[in-house]
């Protein structure tokens, strides 16, 4: 019997559950890993992993994981489906270094540079990167919770819905104090069962 009646306690478990994760894989300093799952080192050079996507640390690349909505379908007797869906957006940013570093000539900041950052980020041919974590088995369940002494998992499945790709160019290519910013942002599902009393 599905133990967990809140749904909107039960989409901050899973979004906690998706921070730690990406933490983990990540490296990130004081990470810690959710019972019963193994990361590995799949989104080496991400800097910081938070719940929402801001640029105001500073530190990039970086990955924010917001949650978008949650939504109760029906379901048999006095259950319930509940849908919640995310937003999980890295962001690369081109800088006259990185630029030069990856020309191996100086050269300025530019968006061709920031999406090349992005894409291993994205997935890479080794195994690495946000699609290769999302889609790991040991992941689609998201984690476990207890509710008057039962435990269950916080979702039946979870899935990438969509990835989209934007970029911002506010101080344009041409100018001195450019800003150039490539994003990745990735529609992600988890679906769970509740009892609704």
């Amino acid at each position: 019997m599905p133990s967990i009646l809140n749904p909107a306690e039960l989409s901050v478990a899973q979004w906690n559950f998706l921070v730690s994760v990406l933490q983990c894989e990540a490296g990130l300093p004081g990470a810690v890993a959710p019972a019963g799952v193994s990361p590995g080192n799949r989104l080496n050079g991400i800097k910081y992993v938070g719940r929402g996507y801001s640029l105001w640390t500073k530190q990039l690349p970086s990955i924010g994981v917001q949650r978008r909505s949650i939504k109760l379908s029906p379901g048999p007797s006095q259950r319930r489906w509940v849908t919640t869906i995310f937003d999980i957006v890295i962001g690369t940013q081109s800088t006259d270094a990185s630029a030069t570093t990856r020309n191996g000539s100086q050269q300025e900041a530019n968006l061709e540079d920031a999406m090349a950052q992005l894409d291993p980020l994205v997935s890479d041919t080794s195994g690495n990167g946000l699609t290769n974590v999302l889609i790991d088995p040991q992941y689609r369940t998201m984690g476990q919770s207890t509710v008057n002494s039962i435990t269950q998992n916080n979702a039946q499945n979870s899935e990438i819905d969509e990835i989209n790709f934007e970029w911002d160019a506010s101080g344009g290519e041409l100018e001195t104090g450019r800003e150039i910013y490539a994003y990745a942002i990735f529609t992600f599902v988890a679906k769970a069962y509740i009892a609704i009393f």
